[in-house]
């Protein structure tokens, strides 16, 4: 049959409960389902919220659930690491941590970072910035997620590893902590 079309929601190793909140929502599924997705995995981390309004009580980690908006959804906590299921996924929503972007950049997924201001992590801000004028990523803050699904066009140029020269300043401040001058 029809090949599946697959998000991908990562918040990392910690959590962003207010990006799993964004998508454990109808108007979420509803934008997704506009734009032909039909499967939303969400890796969730340590996070204190679940999804709770899209799926049912008491539903089981791991374990599809169809939704009324066609939409089938999932949620995991961690795995070893998270390759296959960027490599597997038509579109990324991602928390704004350099390794995360950067994955998703080499294995050329479409990627949307949501920016977490909570950390108040101006390097996150500035790398998701830099890789959205290059049109590698669309960045946005969680209100506006639901409506950036809903109208953009999420096309970008394919941005490969090998051009990440503009950004190894950005990308070790915010992987190692380093920042120079």
């Amino acid at each position: 049959g029809e090949m599946g079309r697959t998000v991908l929601a990562t918040v990392g190793t910690t959590s962003f409960d207010e990006l799993v909140r964004t998508l454990d929502s109808t108007e979420a599924l509803e934008a997704l389902r506009a734009r032909g997705y039909n499967a939303l995995v969400l890796q969730i981390g340590r996070g204190e919220v679940v999804p709770t309004h899209i799926l049912p009580a008491g539903h089981h980690e791991g374990v599809p659930h169809a939704t009324a908006q066609g939409v089938t959804v999932s949620y995991f906590r961690f795995k070893p690491n998270l390759d296959r299921d960027i490599r597997e996924a038509d579109l990324v929503i991602s928390h704004a941590g350099a390794g995360t972007v950067m994955e998703c950049l080499r294995a050329k997924r479409p990627l949307v970072v949501a920016v977490n201001l909570a950390l108040m992590d101006n390097h996150q801000l500035e790398l998701a910035q830099a890789l959205q004028e290059a049109n590698a990523l669309r960045w946005v803050l969680c209100p506006k997620l639901v409506a950036l699904l809903r109208e953009s066009p999420l096309q970008f140029d394919d941005f490969s590893a090998p051009d990440f020269g503009a950004f190894p300043r950005l990308v070790e401040a915010e992987m190692f902590g380093t920042s120079s001058g």
